[in-house]
C-alpha cells in the first residue's frame, strides 16, 4: 500500500511540474503577445501625432499667409503688428506641438508602465503556483511522516531507560510504579 501511496504521490508531482510548465510557457506567449500590442499601440500613437503635427504646422502657415495678406492689403508689411502677429503664430504652434510630443511620450510611459505591471502580476503568479506545489509537498511529507508514525513497530528493550512489559508491548519509564 505505501509503494502505490509513494507511486501515486511522484505521479502527481511529475503531472504539477509538467502542468506549472505549460502554464509558463503560456503565460510567457501572453507577454509576448503583450509586447506586440504594446508596439502597434506607440506605432499607432507616433503616426497619429505626426498627423496632428502636420495638421498644425499647415494651420500655422495658413495663418502667417493670412497675416502676410492682410499686412500687404493695408500697406503695413515688416511693421511691429506684423511681426508679432507672425511670432505669435509660431509661438502657438510650437507650444501646440510640444504638447502633442509630451502626450506621445506619456503615453508610451504609461505603455510601458502597464506592460510591466502585467509582467509583475505574471510573475506572482508563478511564484504563489510554485508556493503552492511546495505547500503541497510538505503536505505530502507530512502526511507520510504522520502515516509511517501511525505503523507499529517491533518492541525493543532498553535496559538502561526503561523497563519493557512483553505482555503489554508497553515501555515504562525507569521506575517500578504505573
Amino acid at each position: 500500500m505505501a509503494f502505490v501511496g509513494g507511486a501515486i504521490f511522484v505521479g502527481s508531482l511529475i503531472m504539477q511540474e509538467q502542468a506549472q510548465d505549460k502554464a509558463e510557457r503560456a503565460q510567457e506567449r501572453g507577454l509576448n503577445e503583450q509586447e506586440k500590442s504594446r508596439a502597434v499601440q506607440a506605432a499607432e500613437n507616433a503616426s497619429k501625432a505626426a498627423a496632428e503635427k502636420r495638421r498644425l504646422l499647415r494651420e500655422e502657415r495658413v495663418r502667417r499667409a493670412n497675416i502676410l495678406q492682410s499686412s500687404e492689403g493695408t500697406g503695413v508689411t515688416d511693421s511691429s503688428g506684423q511681426i508679432v502677429a507672425l511670432e505669435n503664430v509660431a509661438s502657438k504652434a510650437g507650444d501646440a506641438i510640444a504638447m502633442n510630443e509630451g502626450a506621445l511620450e506619456a503615453a508610451g510611459q504609461m505603455s510601458i508602465f502597464e506592460q510591466n505591471a502585467s509582467n509583475f502580476q505574471g510573475e506572482a503568479r508563478n511564484h504563489m503556483n510554485d508556493a503552492n506545489m511546495w505547500g503541497q509537498v510538505g503536505q505530502a511529507g507530512f502526511s507520510m511522516g504522520m502515516s509511517a508514525a501511525k505503523t507499529p513497530k517491533a518492541p525493543t528493550a532498553n535496559p538502561s531507560s526503561s523497563i519493557f512489559d512483553p505482555v503489554s508491548s508497553t515501555s515504562y519509564p525507569n521506575s517500578m510504579s504505573n
